[in-house]
């Protein structure tokens, strides 16, 4: 089978008269992610009258599809995003060449994809037709240019740079942004698609407030005053569900790792993470809907939305401000690598991971600034370097937590499961010590590019 692609149908003209016959269409629904998680990976998953098939590779499979399905979509829960009935024609050319032509509709966007048993080349290039792989890359090419807004969705949050700008727009813009991603993942929190939302929710909280102490002063000092407070207490009551979150995926990992005669004991302590989780949902859910969190929500948006506020140093160039901020961020997260050794505390580094998470950033609010291609290597080095710090700093708690439910125990199998968990953290966190030394170590020998890069 040939199929080809076109925004216009073919019509019948002097060179070819074609013939169609309308037939009965069929149901096509297209299912992603709430972020178009498949579609960014250049993968379809659509189901054509109650059959699913999963566009990858150039190839439609029908089998087997959902284990890649998780894997390429990280386990989010998949949404019908279009759901469209076909239209369909039947054709014939003077060439006795049989074929199908189905309208597809997505959004704002219009397409056909032609499908023939015998290619005819004449036909393709008289109508100017692009030959694809198969009816699924058709199906992904008129989804990419659906005009559906998740498509370019991100939770990275940058400042729009203009010559002359000042910093209280440039800011405002962020701010702005970022109240749009907590209002876009406010209804997966509360509904429970999947635990992604509240990461892309708490990941915007925690960003409000650290935009708010990368440059202070850009709104009045009472008002960030008030709004650091706030989003500190939206940030915390995130926190303990999202960490609840994290602790019953690496549940299933325990369960591997684990000898098959022990994994009975990890039954109680599933439960009792899972207890804690049901608990800070609902306490985090309860705020969500409160005319609290509204009142939050619509107080910070008047804030950034107007001038009212606008405190000593919003009207500081944003180049300016982006330097000085740029300096801060860096020197602070240098001063703390210098300290780097064997026996460093886990609150050092605790430390280093806030500051380079800072600076990661820092950057990327002002990547327009200083230009972002100039910035590239450095942020995939702080990503990986955060990357390392974090899971470093997971363990850490796990085995805290892991400590706190084993001497309340009385039961000798779950308290030999701690145990064993327990060795096994601390191994996985040693390692992740000398992976961040080695990181640091890297980082410190390539500190002249990295202020070169960032223009300080």
């Amino acid at each position: 089978m040939t199929y080809y692609y076109t925004e216009t149908r073919p019509k019948a003209d002097a060179k070819f008269r074609i013939r169609y016959s309308r037939k009965p269409g069929e149901k096509l629904t297209v299912k992603d992610s709430f972020d178009w998680l498949l579609v960014k990976n250049d993968c379809c998953h659509y189901d054509s009258d109650g059959a699913e098939f999963l566009y990858k590779d150039g190839q439609d499979a029908a089998a087997d599809i959902a284990g890649t399905i998780k894997k390429i979509s990280k386990n989010r829960f998949m949404f019908d995003k279009f759901s469209v009935r076909t239209i369909e024609w039947t054709f014939t050319t003077p060439h006795e060449n049989n074929g199908e032509i189905i309208e597809l509709k997505t959004g704002v966007h219009k397409a056909y994809i032609i499908r023939t048993e015998k290619p005819e080349d004449d036909m393709a290039l008289h109508f100017c037709l692009e030959e694809i792989s198969s009816f699924g890359e058709g199906v992904l090419k008129c989804v990419r240019e659906s005009g559906d807004s998740m498509l370019s969705y991100s939770t990275r949050a940058e400042c729009p740079y203009e010559k002359d700008a000042v910093i209280r727009d440039s800011m405002s813009a962020v701010h702005q942004h970022l109240l749009k991603l907590i209002t876009l993942n406010r209804d997966g929190v509360l509904k429970g698609y999947d635990t992604e939302f509240l990461h892309d929710f708490r990941v915007s909280v925690r960003r409000i407030r650290s935009a708010m102490s990368i440059v202070k002063n850009v709104y009045t000092k009472e008002v960030e005053a008030q709004y650091r407070v706030r989003f500190r207490e939206m940030g915390e009551l995130t926190g303990r569900a999202r960490d609840m979150d994290v602790y019953l995926e690496e549940i299933e990992e325990y369960a591997d790792i684990l000898p098959e005669e022990m994994r009975d004991g990890l039954m109680p302590i599933r439960a009792h993470f899972e207890k804690i989780r049901e608990r800070e949902y609902r306490k985090l859910r309860r705020f969500i809907r409160s005319q609290e969190f509204d009142e939050l929500m619509n107080g910070w948006n008047r804030v950034t939305g107007t001038y009212s506020e606008t405190g000593r140093r919003g009207f500081i160039k944003t180049d300016k401000a982006a330097e000085k901020a740029l300096k801060k961020a860096y020197d602070i997260a240098d001063t703390l690598t210098a300290q780097i050794h064997g026996e460093t505390t886990d609150a050092q580094m605790h430390s280093m991971r806030i500051a380079f998470k800072k600076l990661r950033y820092t950057i990327e609010f002002f990547s327009q600034v200083i230009g972002g291609a100039r910035t590239a290597d450095v942020l995939t080095d702080l990503r990986a370097l955060q990357d390392c710090l974090g899971r470093y700093n997971d363990f850490s708690v796990q085995s805290w937590n892991m400590t706190g439910i084993m001497v309340k125990q009385t039961d000798a199998k779950v308290s030999a499961v701690c145990g064993y968990i327990l060795s096994y953290l601390s191994a996985r966190k040693e390692a992740e010590r000398q992976n961040a030394e080695g990181l640091i170590k890297a980082f410190r020998k390539r500190r002249k590019h990295i202020r070169s890069s960032l223009r300080i």
